[in-house]
């Protein structure tokens, strides 16, 4: 679908606020777009006695509510609900929803913990950065489970240290990255952990740097060096000097657009 959803359903005076990433829907329209793109994260209790009441007594849809309870009656599985429910208010052509299915099921075909892993991931990509850490640090609880490999575990780690980063907590994300290359010592996580080092000032620790060999450090410092300099320059000149040329209402949108590309290249540039 397009980035504007065309509402043909009553719009609610109160609208109904999602758990899972606390959305605000007004319409049944909004209900199957957060649906559609938000899947990884709902679960079964998204299906609810709240639910039900907002779209009879805000939306007015009691008659599509009572098809959606004759449905569950017979407990289908949530992909099948949430296909129905997708079909009820027919948002989605059939080629959507098949689309749809096929990404479902692709996700469910993952074991528990990848699953919570996923969500996790699905989370700290939209910006609910204290959702999923909550959901990293499951894994300490987990780790004594014999069927978590430590390739798993690594990235566990790994996604813990990049949520610790947009927190601005860089000593415990450094912490997270320790405990990833505890786990499986390559050269990926040995880069990131030192490129890290450099924009934080956070120090390397000792075992990590000694796993670094002279050319290495060599070679990553002068990338290093060479981003931080056309950083500068794009920051002096073209497009980003112009902001300050803007009229005093432009600008502090234009200052907030270039924070928020810088820190894109901050977080791209580290991992």
């Amino acid at each position: 679908m397009g980035s504007y959803i065309l509402s043909l359903s009553p719009m609610a005076k109160h609208p109904y606020r999602t758990r899972e990433l606390g959305v605000d829907i007004y319409t049944a329209e909004e209900l199957c777009y957060y649906i559609y793109h938000n899947f990884v994260v709902v679960d079964d209790d998204f299906i609810s006695r709240e639910l039900f009441e907002f779209l009879e007594d805000e939306l007015k849809l009691g008659d599509h509510v009572a098809h959606i309870r004759k449905y569950i009656e017979d407990k289908p599985s949530m992909e099948l609900t949430l296909l129905f429910i997708l079909r009820e208010f027919r948002f989605y052509n059939e080629t959507e929803l098949h689309e749809f299915q096929i990404r479902y099921e692709e996700f469910k075909r993952n074991g528990t913990a990848m699953r919570r892993l996923l969500k996790a991931d699905f989370l700290l990509e939209h910006g609910y950065v204290l959702g999923a850490l909550n959901m990293y640090h499951y894994f300490d609880y987990a780790k004594k489970d014999l069927t978590l490999q430590p390739d798993f575990i690594f990235k566990v780690r790994q996604h813990m240290a990049v949520a610790y980063i947009r927190l601005g907590l860089n000593t415990e994300a450094m912490e997270a990255f320790k405990s990833a290359w505890q786990e499986q010592q390559n050269e990926e996580i040995l880069k990131q952990i030192f490129r890290f080092s450099l924009f934080s000032g956070v120090p390397m620790p000792q075992e990590i740097l000694q796993s670094l060999d002279a050319v290495k450090e060599q070679q990553w410092r002068a990338e290093f060096e060479e981003a931080k300099t056309q950083a500068y320059l794009f920051a002096s000149t073209g497009s980003t000097a112009a902001i300050f040329t803007k009229d005093a209402v432009r600008r502090k949108d234009l200052l907030d657009e270039y924070i928020g590309r810088k820190k894109k290249e901050y977080r791209k540039a580290i991992l």
